[in-house]
């Protein structure tokens, strides 16, 4: 990435974003976003507790990935919110949602292990 003839790195980039998201601006907003979109691709991010994170890349076939292209669907439910007031709760309130976390953990495994299966639908 470059601005100006300066270039930074997909780390600099993520952990740049997410101070000014969170420290100067003060959101309330977690940080897989900013981690996702300087990385780019198709990644799975795991969390540590040190404010670390670890990214694996996940290599899908072109077949897979039209596959799961073609099963996505968006919708708008003329609901609106921001996003900072959402996740108020979420962010501080990490250390009692272990259980959900560790479950939420679980669905990225299975759902990382139908991606990559080769037989089967989506």
């Amino acid at each position: 990435m470059a601005l100006d003839g300066r270039y930074i790195s997909k780390e600099d980039l993520a952990n740049l974003a997410m101070h000014i998201e969170q420290d100067v601006l003060r959101e309330n907003v977690g940080s897989q976003d900013q981690i996702a979109v300087s990385h780019g691709g198709f990644n799975r991010i795991e969390f540590h507790v040190n404010e670390t994170y670890r990214l694996t890349p996940i290599v899908l076939s072109k077949p897979r990935i039209e596959m799961l292209e073609g099963s996505l669907m968006l919708f708008f439910t003329g609901i609106t919110r921001l996003s900072s007031d959402v996740a108020k709760d979420k962010v501080g309130n990490f250390s009692q949602r272990g259980k959900e976390l560790k479950r939420i953990e679980e669905m990225v495994d299975e759902a990382i292990s139908v991606l990559n299966s080769k037989e089967g639908g989506l």
